[in-house]
């Protein structure tokens, strides 16, 4: 699947977009992060001046595997998003 690439500065949405995008889709981080509450965490990451994405840590692959399930998609609402393994 061709997720977690770095995207160029300019193809990446405004981070006020991004914030907003969390904000209304609060219920599935959650979903997310209460895969292992203490080991999955989803952080907006403001990568290049005023332009974001979100980073998202997890612990095993199997969890990884959860997470790109609830996903579903390529990009989180149209945010994109890069995820590592802690």
């Amino acid at each position: 699947m061709g997720y977690d690439p770095e995207l160029p500065c300019e193809d990446l949405p405004d981070i006020e977009t991004v914030r907003q995008i969390v904000e209304d889709h609060q219920d599935v981080i959650q979903e997310i992060e209460n895969i292992s509450p203490e080991n999955i965490w989803v952080v907006i990451h403001e990568r290049c001046n005023g332009k974001g994405e979100l980073h998202i840590y997890y612990d095993t692959v199997q969890n990884k595997e959860k997470i790109l399930e609830i996903i579903g998609a390529e990009t989180f609402f149209g945010v994109p998003y890069r995820l590592f393994n802690v």
